[in-house]
């Protein structure tokens, strides 16, 4: 079984396309499901139309789940968060993702797509949200001003009943400072959307079996995002991992970290 902690929808070309072409490519790679989030929700997106970037949260994650809905045992959802224009979560974006908790598993933070580092007080309510709802946060980081990880690890090690993604791992580097960030902060975990295998297989075996899970930014390079080399490695296996932690890898810590709908030996006998 594959899960991809880390996909998206956006209305380019069009939503809709992009829908088709993430199942797609999830069909053409063998992914069995994926947690996506709607990146039409960016605050500061580069070249969005008017129309696109004037949704708000709610909008954007209704859309999100009019498309996981159709494929609830394929997809699920990340809630795309905006801290600069929406001060914090709305009455009606809670009341929505309580209504929908067994389709909804996240929060996503994309720092450089808000202009806001997670270690914001603008992100307070949202965390604050986050802890009550058990719900993991996957954030983007990256070598940037607002994505840097060490930022994160500010924020982790503050509210440690929170459980982190660092996607990417420090987009943009050798991934060394990612790394580290893991061993700061027990609660961090990473995806591996452009992290080459080597680097994941050496956080599994020198931090722990938990800490990373697949995830591909797919389909952010169209239909075949998942050919490249990158994640060929991952398919086929390159670094030698265990069976156990190659499946620990594939979907078995997305499983267990999300509480993702499959029964807890589902992956093991696969």
């Amino acid at each position: 079984m594959i899960i991809d902690c880390h996909a998206h929808i956006m209305s380019s070309p069009s939503l809709l396309e992009c829908e088709d072409t993430l199942l797609a490519s999830m069909d053409k790679y063998e992914v069995d499901f994926a947690l996506v989030s709607n990146c039409d929700a960016a605050e500061f997106p580069t070249g969005a139309s008017a129309e696109v970037s004037g949704k708000d949260a709610l909008a954007c994650l209704k859309e999100t789940m009019t498309f996981v809905k159709q494929y609830p045992t394929r997809l699920g959802a990340a809630v795309w968060i905006r801290p600069v224009f929406e001060k914090g979560p709305s009455r009606e974006l809670r009341e929505y993702v309580s209504n929908n908790r067994d389709h909804i598993f996240a929060l996503k933070f994309h720092p450089y797509a808000e202009r806001t580092r997670v270690d914001s007080p603008l992100l307070e309510p949202y965390l604050d949200w986050a802890e009550k709802e058990k719900l993991p946060v996957l954030v983007h980081t990256a070598e940037d001003e607002y994505s840097d990880v060490d930022f994160l690890v500010n924020v982790a090690n503050l509210r440690p009943k929170i459980r982190f993604i660092a996607a990417h791992l420090q987009l943009l580097s050798d991934h060394s400072k990612g790394v580290e960030a893991l061993r700061k902060a027990p609660n961090i975990y990473a995806d591996t959307a452009w992290v080459p295998m080597k680097i994941s297989a050496k956080v599994l075996r020198s931090i722990g079996p938990s800490r990373m899970m697949f995830g591909t930014d797919n389909p952010i390079d169209g239909l075949d995002t998942l050919s490249n080399p990158m994640y060929a490695d991952y398919f086929k296996n390159k670094s030698r991992l265990s069976a156990c932690l190659w499946k620990r890898l594939m979907s078995r810590n997305a499983i267990d970290l999300f509480s993702l709908p499959f029964p807890k030996d589902f992956s093991e006998v696969q």
